[in-house]
């Protein structure tokens, strides 16, 4: 993709939100540190406490309903 498309759609008023996602997509993927990965530690660290607590402890661990809380 040629990086002066979606500039020049810019400027000009046009509309190039496909066309700027993909490059910046296209940009992105590669990277080993991105914001998808910490997206992804994130979840991994903050979904591993029930675990921990399951572990040590003789009492079950019971997760909220996310499901009632988002409605």
């Amino acid at each position: 993709m040629r990086r002066h498309v979606v500039p020049a759609a810019v400027m000009e008023g046009i509309p190039a939100w496909t066309l700027s996602s993909a490059l910046a997509y296209y940009d992105f993927y590669p990277r080993e540190q991105s914001p998808a990965n910490l997206i992804q530690a994130q979840r991994d660290y903050l979904g591993a406490h029930a675990d921990i607590l399951r572990v040590s402890s003789a009492i079950p661990v019971r997760a909220p309903p996310w499901e009632s809380l988002s409605a």
